[in-house]
């Protein structure tokens, strides 16, 4: 009966960080008790509808969520246990239960505002994904750059079993947190370089996740070598998703991008230009076979536009103006180009749409 209560406080705490992600939407299953499977239901039956809409006219949970999170900059996202780190130098971690609590790592500005704001952007993109691929109970999935894990909780929430690689400290902490609070085995990978195809992520696969394109600096064939990276590490008839960005037309945050590589420094304007990314191509040359994909709308919602400027920072497109300009004039021309999409009652609203491609691994 104590395991039992046990596995239920741990199955509470991990709806509540499901919650914290999506935002204030989802405390109607909590207000019914918290119900496990009731839910998860809600949760997945949120996002499929975020997903599944021709268009979205007015700010969800996504904007109510981000207003909280803005309350609460100094805290990371919940105050579940912190397994124990490995020693410097180590790949891999196991993530089951925390032996013992752990003090929260102290995050850096903008991978904090990554965590509790922008990250929670691209859940209608994840559970697109995880819908498309059928991902469930005992799917293995890898995550390659899976920054502070929402997409890996979101995957485990359905019962998957996760891994990620993540090369930077402050975002595998946020990583580890969430998913060892989720109460089931998780890997993630520690590396300071390029993850280790021979079995310290226990390869293969059955499905492979590389978003990155949306959020991160890529040079000119990085994203290739990537995918390439990625089939090594999926299983025969298993399958590689790599995100990128719709029709420039389409997304309300291209000119913010735009303002981003224009504010760069010249040597890395071509590596800020996630419009031209050619998914297509990269999995052609990974030797995966193309099996389609999709395209869905993925807004971005912000309480205000104070939360919109330190969401977007947040990304690592940004990071290279914020170096080269300094911030005070990147923020400044920012919000000059989010005040259109400020709504009446304060709230950012920018429309885009994300594209995702399949490829599969031929034995």
């Amino acid at each position: 009966m104590r395991d039992d209560d046990s596995r239920q406080d741990r199955t509470e705490a991990a709806l509540n960080h499901l919650y914290q992600a999506v935002g204030d939407e989802a405390d109607r299953a909590a207000d019914a008790g918290f119900d496990p499977a009731r839910g998860l239901a809600h949760f997945r039956a949120w996002l499929s509808e975020q997903v599944e809409q021709e268009s979205v006219d007015e700010p969800s949970a996504l904007v109510q969520g981000a207003s909280s999170a803005r309350r609460h900059q100094g805290a990371a996202l919940g105050s579940g246990e912190l397994p124990d780190f490995v020693a410097p130098g180590s790949v891999l971690l196991r993530s089951e239960r925390a032996a013992s609590p752990q003090p929260q790592p102290l995050l850096e500005p903008r991978a904090r505002d990554w965590a509790e704001i922008q990250e929670r952007m691209f859940t209608p993109l994840y559970e697109a994904v995880y819908k498309r691929l059928e991902v469930g109970p005992g799917t293995r999935v890898l995550g390659l750059g899976c920054g502070s894990g929402l997409g890996l909780m979101m995957a485990t929430s359905r019962g998957a079993r996760v891994a990620g690689v993540e090369p930077r400290t402050e975002f595998q902490a946020l990583a580890l947190e969430r998913l060892s609070v989720m109460g089931v085995g998780a890997e993630l990978g520690l590396l300071g370089g390029q993850p280790d195809v021979e079995g310290a992520l226990h390869a293969p696969y059955a499905v492979t996740t590389v978003f990155e394109p949306l959020h991160r600096p890529l040079p000119p064939g990085q994203l290739n070598r990537v995918v390439g990276q990625a089939a090594e590490l999926t299983a025969p008839d298993g399958t590689v998703v790599v995100a990128t960005w719709g029709p420039q037309e389409r997304c309300g945050t291209a000119s913010a991008l735009l303002l981003a590589q224009r504010l760069a420094a010249p040597d890395m304007r071509d590596v800020l230009a996630p419009f031209h990314h050619n998914a297509n191509k990269a999995i052609a040359e990974a030797g995966l076979r193309p099996v389609g994909g999709g395209r869905l709308p993925c807004p971005f919602g912000y309480a205000d536009l104070d939360a919109a400027v330190c969401g977007l920072l947040s990304m690592e497109l940004f990071h290279p103006a914020l170096e080269h300009s300094g911030k005070n004039r990147v923020t400044e021309e920012l919000a000059e180009i989010l005040y259109p999409y400020t709504r009446r009652d304060g709230t950012v609203w920018l429309p885009n749409v994300m594209l995702y491609t399949l490829g599969e691994h031929i034995r």
